[in-house]
């Protein structure tokens, strides 16, 4: 991504421009709670820490990763009435369909890294960095 001049925060960071670690620290029970709930035919799994760094397959009902919408999102593409996170999660929404449509999607959730096992166990990944 810095090759590309994107830089992304830790989703750990709590202060400062661009920090999200609130928002993970909201949202990691918000999601537990959400795979309790489901029905337990549906399987719900987290990429890339169940799938490995791999399409999930195709019997999965929903798929949890970390996503950056400012990497799928140019600043232009959001209008300028709406609230930035808002306009973030809709477009982000939008581009999401489009790669799954297009076929695209996969290749997003395989990326080619020299150890993909040391990014599992250590990091994870966000998708669509390929």
């Amino acid at each position: 991504l810095r090759v590309a001049r994107r830089y992304p925060k830790s989703c750990w960071q709590l202060g400062g421009a661009g920090s999200v670690g609130s928002q993970s620290l909201l949202g990691i029970p918000r999601l537990a709670e959400l795979r309790q709930r489901l029905d337990p035919e549906r399987s719900v799994v987290i990429w890339p820490f169940e799938t490995g760094l791999r399409p999930p397959d195709a019997s999965i009902g929903v798929v949890i990763a970390e996503m950056w919408p400012s990497m799928l999102v140019e600043p232009e593409d959001l209008p300028p009435w709406w609230i930035r996170d808002a306009a973030q999660v809709d477009r982000s929404a939008r581009r999401l369909r489009r790669a799954d449509r297009s076929g695209e999607l996969d290749q997003w959730f395989a990326p080619s890294v020299d150890d993909p096992d040391a990014v599992v166990a250590e990091e994870g990944w966000i998708l669509g960095v390929t």
